[in-house]
């Protein structure tokens, strides 16, 4: 997705804007879970907002220096290679009617530059652990929200029924 970045890019990429509440929602929900699992697992990852870069081949085919000028120049903090055709579908799906909402939590596991993919398995543990718990209680969120939003509206329909019903019983 594409949050950040300079807005003196030297090059156009082709972006997709994920859907903000979506991301903000995703965002909140890993800033309070982190806590939790550094608790319980000993390590509490870090979390971090920004745009990704979606490729063809998990591993970095340009040299380390691509991809800190990607940071710089674009915003983009994260490598994979799926969004970009889950974000494409989504928008498709829109375009004809069925608004469908895109936005994506990783779970980092190495840095460019640094690390790579050198694996500490309590560190990596924990940050699935955040990423799972963060789309969880994201999502549970939404469907709360969805719940209540149509029990408002069963609720309004009643209501204007109602009124319309003694509306009519005055007239005769």
């Amino acid at each position: 997705h594409n949050e950040g970045g300079s807005s003196e890019s030297k090059q156009e990429w082709p972006r997709i804007d994920v859907h903000k509440p979506l991301v903000d929602a995703l965002f909140q929900h890993a800033k309070q879970q982190a806590p939790v699992v550094g608790e319980r697992a000993g390590h509490t990852p870090g979390v971090h907002r920004a745009g990704n870069y979606t490729k063809d081949s998990l591993y970095v085919e340009g040299s380390e220096e691509d991809f800190v000028s990607l940071r710089a120049q674009q915003g983009v903090g994260s490598s994979e290679m799926e969004f970009s055709t889950i974000a494409r579908v989504a928008l498709q799906y829109t375009k004809h009617g069925l608004p469908v909402r895109a936005g994506m939590v990783l779970a980092t596991l190495g840095t460019i530059p640094g690390a790579g993919f050198e694996y500490d398995a309590v560190k990596g543990s924990a940050v699935q652990e955040l990423a799972l718990r963060t789309a969880l209680h994201t999502l549970s969120a939404i469907g709360k929200s969805h719940r209540q939003q149509r029990q408002q509206s069963e609720k309004n329909i009643k209501k204007r029924k109602g009124d319309a019903s003694q509306r009519d019983g005055k007239k005769a």
